[in-house]
């Protein structure tokens, strides 16, 4: 089924294939012994940081770690401070005085202090929020320019000038070294202190040790200028010139190699041994060299001139440049293959990798380009190879199979492209995909309408026809149990069982969402790239789904592939991530809530790219184990072991508290905010000595924080957590979260940092404060409003029983009251009206007994008759008495007057009445009424039956305050009254006016008649 056809047809003639194939050929022995030296040199990944990202200044002169893992870095503009994403510039005036300005060495301490040199030749010390300051005026320093500082084990500070001074300050006190101890020639000094506490020198090309306030040299190298440093397995190593140098500690001296030539006054500035045992060589001019043990690297940095070297507690090396900022170096874990790298196109459509090793890329513009011993190889055009390439798969015995835009198949074998031969089986498709499978199989999905899948076995093409609009089949991929699947951009995934596809769409989603990518894991899972619902997992008959709610860092999945470190790639919309396998299985199972996303970018030195997808396969694992990614603008080749896996979590710290505008407490460490800002604030980084008090009025709390990790800033994640305030742990989504006005109480804020890896802080940093309270959120005010309110409460039951138990006794007194009257009428009654009847009734009985004897009987009704109209008058007193509508003083006072006028015409008594004309609307109850009345009564019959009175004088008086009446006559008088039986009458009036709260008083002569006078005030709430 296949032909053979020349790799060039424009060449015919034998002679010229020979010639071409034999240059080809030492081209390509060239270039490999060319790439084998390039590979042997490491790549070295360098990221800086200039002014625009905070720096103060670009001549970075010192690098030191603080215990807390705070960056410090010296400028030639002041002091700064590096979390791993932001500086905080500490200006020079807030530790020392003009003119001293810049800085031009630095060192840090045992004690997490620092010790700083000016641009003026003094010294700073700075300790936990403590400066001091030695001015070389006035303290003995030379007034010289200050070329390196150390402080050893003793806490004595040496200080190196350029001038070859060499000066120890301890205690205050200066001591000046010369030749007179030891010291060579003047020319700059190196020192160094090795883990014996030993204090190492290097001058002049002479190496030995200071003992015994001596310098004592051990060995003497070729003279000029050098740097020392510190070896980890004993001695030093140091540089004079550009070479190298290894003095054990019993002086032998080893020359181990030059590196660069030394031109003009390029020297070595600094020196340092990383923890790996590799000595890290900064030059004045030629940059940065390396040296593993075995050969000198040059490493790449933003600025030939080299002033400082640090290696942090991560083991990263930072380097102080003179022009170019702060470098970090680290091993390049990430390359970019572009044009420039030998790709025929920066933009790669499909990746594959022969068994032999070389790889094979396919380009958008449809180039096709294996990489063979580190160079790339482009397949020029033929008559066989119209260079449209879309997706090309290597299967088991070496063939590599290319699927065309022009819809071919097409081998490559032995060298050569071979076409497939009958085109008409392929039936016009588009092939986007194919898999070679394990069993020899050659499946191709392809593009066209209608899509359609087919397999090439023993030559033969047999298409599975697709039911429905499923659109352009975009990935394939065999599962552990060699079951090929396939996915559409329509979302329909589908797998192959026997002769027919298997719609297997509904066990994931349920309904289509587009696919971009497949792939498949040893264990049998299926994994699943998704254009907007993140990834998919399909692991037997469990199908779980993954997104930015779960922890996935892009929801746009377009290519999947896994590390041999049990890591998940993924390249995406947004970029490059990974995220461990192991994370993925623990949510599926529901022993976690999310997965961490390990994102690479402008950290690794990535620009914003966005993954390539439409053609399979397109992400390959080589067999060294690098991870291929085809991005739009270049192709990613990441070396996983190169990435260092930080199993510690990143130390976390509160840096700021500010309430409303003000900050009112922040870290401060070497430099305490107390100094540096105002002595209101408090230092975050020592216990605070009183508690924070925060005002109640105030509008909101915000807390800063950070974690000091250098590797993978950007992807540290943080927790937080307002004892009291939130239920559980909030996850941040920046450095900083605000709180709006808190209620007054007391408060814990604490927060914790994670680590890239997903390893989370044992101790958290916290803060405890106060929100002190309004007035009215006091203790005693809300005990002064319960105990007011209880009070109330108590207030308003007792003025609610009592006026309960007032209307209940008023009810009971009316009822009283009631009952009075009614005994009252009744008595009235039984002795008035019952009276008289009696006395009619006996009377009725005389006049029948006396019927024969007319005369008695007329007597006896006449007697009946006067006793009858007794009895109508008594009972008209009685309803006048209990008569509602009588109950006023007015009518009162006319029935009074009209009784006793009526009452003395029968008596043949003359009767005047002395009454008030205008009489005011007053009332008068019942029992008063008839209390007067009786009382008047009572005094007119005296005066009738005792008096013998010939005159009656009534006189009723009105005034606001009180009722006066008097009852006088002109009848025979009397001493005193009388007390005896028949003074009943008498005593009644005095008790009555006394039940009704009046007076009652009788006077009378001899002869000058009667007086009897009655008062009764009005009560002060008398209704008018």
């Amino acid at each position: 089924m296949f032909r053979r056809a020349a790799y060039d047809s424009s060449v015919s003639t034998p002679d010229k294939h020979i010639s071409r194939f034999c240059f080809a050929v030492a081209c390509w022995i060239l270039l490999a012994s060319l790439a084998a030296q390039a590979s042997d040199e490491p790549r070295w990944f360098t990221r800086s940081w200039l002014s625009d990202d905070g720096l103060p200044n670009n001549t970075v002169t010192g690098i030191a770690q603080t215990p807390d893992n705070y960056l410090w870095i010296a400028t030639a503009n002041g002091l700064a401070r590096f979390d791993g994403l932001r500086f905080e510039e500490f200006v020079s005036r807030s530790f020392i005085s003009p003119p001293d300005r810049g800085l031009l060495a630095m060192t840090s301490t045992k004690r997490g202090g620092l010790r700083l040199a000016t641009d003026r030749a003094s010294l700073v010390w700075l300790d936990a929020g403590q400066s001091r300051v030695m001015p070389a005026q006035t303290s003995g320093l030379p007034n010289s320019t200050v070329n390196a500082l150390l402080e050893d084990s003793r806490e004595a500070l040496w200080v190196c000038y350029r001038n070859g001074d060499v000066c120890r300050v301890t205690g205050g006190q200066v001591r000046k070294f010369s030749e007179a101890e030891g010291l060579p020639a003047p020319t700059i000094c190196s020192l160094g202190e090795d883990a014996h506490g030993q204090i190492w020198f290097l001058k002049n090309g002479r190496v030995g040790v200071f003992r015994d306030e001596k310098f004592h040299t051990l060995a003497d190298a070729d003279p000029g200028v050098g740097r020392l440093a510190i070896a980890r397995g004993g001695g030093v190593w140091f540089c004079v010139g550009f070479r190298l140098f290894r003095c054990s500690e019993a002086g032998e001296l080893t020359k181990v190699g030059e590196f660069g030539t030394a031109r003009g006054a390029s020297e070595v500035s600094v020196m340092l041994e990383g923890k790996d045992g590799a000595v890290w060589i900064g030059t004045t001019l030629h940059g940065l060299f390396r040296f593993d043990g075995k050969q000198f690297d040059h490493v790449p940095t933003t600025h030939r001139e080299i002033l400082s070297l640090m290696e942090d507690a991560e083991g990263t090396i930072w380097v102080g440049t003179g022009g170019g900022g702060l470098d970090q170096i680290r091993p390049q874990a990430v390359e970019l293959l572009t044009g420039n790298s030998g790709l025929p196109f920066e933009s790669v459509s499909s990746l594959t990798q022969e068994t032999n090793g070389v790889i094979w890329a396919a380009t958008q513009d449809g180039s096709l380009s294996r990489l063979t011993n580190g160079q790339w190889q482009t397949i020029p055009p033929g008559p066989d190879w119209p260079a449209d390439a879309l997706c090309l798969a290597a299967d088991a015995p070496g063939n590599v199979w290319i699927g065309t835009r022009t819809h071919r198949l097409l081998r490559w074998r032995d060298g050569r492209m071979e076409p497939w031969g009958d085109v008409r089986q392929i039936k016009g498709q588009t092939i986007h995909t194919i898999v070679a499978a394990r069993n020899g199989d050659l499946w191709l999905g392809g593009g066209d309408a209608p899509a359609e899948v087919l397999r090439l076995r023993d030559g033969k093409i047999q298409t599975y026809e697709l039911t429905g609009d499923v659109r352009i089949i975009r990935a394939s991929v065999e599962d552990a149990k060699g079951r090929i699947w396939f996915g559409t951009s329509k979302g329909v995934l589908l797998r192959v069982e026997g002769d027919r596809l298997v719609d297997e769409t509904a066990r994931t989603t349920g309904e289509p969402e587009s696919i971009r990518c497949l792939y498949a894991t040893p264990d049998g899972a299926v994994w699943i790239g998704y254009a907007g619902m993140g990834v998919g997992l399909l692991k037997g008959d469990k199908f779980t789904l993954f997104g930015a709610k779960t922890g996935l860092y892009d929801d746009y999945v377009s290519q999947i592939i896994a590390d041999e470190r049990g890591w998940m790639w993924f390249g995406g919309n947004r970029g490059i991530f990974r995220v461990r396998r192991a994370e993925f299985e623990e949510v599926a199972e529901g022993r976690a809530a999310r997965v961490r996303s390990i994102h690479y970018g402008l950290g690794e030195g990535l620009p914003s790219m966005q993954a390539n997808f439409g053609n399979a396969p397109i992400a390959l694992r080589s067999f060294d184990g690098r991870v291929w990614l085809a991005m739009r603008t270049a192709l990613a080749v990441i070396s996983p072991e190169r990435l260092r896996d930080n199993s510690k979590s990143p130390p976390v710290l509160l840096t700021r508290m500010v309430v409303g505008e003000r900050t009112v407490a922040a870290y401060g460490g070497v430099l305490s905010p107390v100094n540096s800002q105002s002595a209101e604030i408090a230092d975050l980084s020592q216990p605070l000595r009183r508690e924070l008090k925060l005002p109640p009025d105030h509008r909101r709390v915000e807390f800063d924080f950070t974690a000091l990790s250098y590797v993978g800033s950007e992807n540290v994640s943080f927790r937080y957590r307002l004892d009291d305030v939130d239920d559980d742990w909030q996850d941040a989504d920046k450095r900083s979260v605000t709180y709006q006005r808190l209620a007054g109480g007391k408060y814990k804020f604490r927060v914790s940092a994670c680590s890239a890896e997903g390893v989370w802080n044992e101790t958290e940093a916290a803060v405890t404060f106060e929100v002190e309270p309004f007035f009215y959120e006091t203790w005693w005010f809300r005990g002064a409003m319960l105990a007011i309110f209880t009070a109330a409460i108590i207030a308003i039951v007792r003025y609610v029983s009592f006026r309960r138990l007032r209307t209940k006794l008023l009810q009971l007194e009316q009822q009283a009251a009631l009952h009075r009257e009614r005994a009252r009428i009744a008595k009235d009654i039984h002795d008035d009206l019952g009276a008289s009847l009696t006395q009619i009734s006996l009377i009725g009985e005389l006049a029948q007994q006396d019927r024969n004897a007319p005369a008695k009987v007329g007597s006896h009704v006449e007697k009946m008759a006067g006793t009858a109209r007794q009895a109508v008058k008594s009972l008209d007193e009685i309803v006048w008495a209990v008569n509602p509508r009588n109950d006023t003083l007015a009518h009162f006072i006319d029935y009074t007057g009209q009784f006793a006028l009526d009452y003395m015409r029968l008596a043949g008594i003359r009767c005047r009445l002395d009454l008030p004309e205008a009489v005011p609307q007053r009332e008068l109850s019942t029992d008063v009424r008839h209390n007067l009345f009786l009382v008047v009564k009572e005094a007119i019959n005296n005066t009738v039956k005792y008096a013998q009175a010939t005159e009656l004088r009534l006189r009723i008086a009105v005034s606001d305050e009180k009722l006066e009446l008097s009852v006088e006559d002109n009848g025979r008088g009397f001493t005193q009254p009388p007390d005896d039986a028949s003074a009943d009458g008498l005593r009644n009036m005095h008790q009555r006016m006394a039940d009704i709260g009046g007076q009652c008083w009788i006077q009378g002569r001899p002869g000058a008649g009667a007086r009897i006078a009655i008062e009764l005030p009005w009560p002060r709430d008398h209704h008018r």
